[in-house]
């Protein structure tokens, strides 16, 4: 699920809809959705949402993938372990983050 056009073309085949019923639920046209899909077009950020919504995902989950969010997150605690580490003079695993998110 590389291209934003790969994971709407993956998420909707995961929920076992056609083209033509995924056009239906977010009042597009099949041709849109085969544009996107295909990598011919992208759709801009309402149709996103509208899509995600169709697809029961997040825009964020749709644009950039699950997979993607993830690994960026670890790559982000990583970096800081590894950072922490230096300035202490001391292995990056011997650092234990707790990490606090407040919505």
């Amino acid at each position: 699920m590389a291209t934003i056009g790969g994971r709407i073309r993956e998420l909707r085949l995961a929920r076992g809809l056609t083209q033509e019923q995924l056009a239906e639920k977010t009042n597009k046209y099949t041709t849109q959705i085969n544009s996107w899909e295909t990598g011919r077009g992208a759709p801009n950020r309402t149709s996103l949402r509208i899509l995600a919504d169709a697809l029961n995902v997040t825009a964020d989950e749709l644009a950039a993938g699950a997979e993607a969010k993830s690994a960026s997150i670890a790559e982000i605690i990583g970096k800081a372990r590894t950072e922490i580490g230096k300035s202490l003079g001391i292995p990056p695993e011997s650092c234990k983050l707790t990490l606090q998110v407040a919505f």
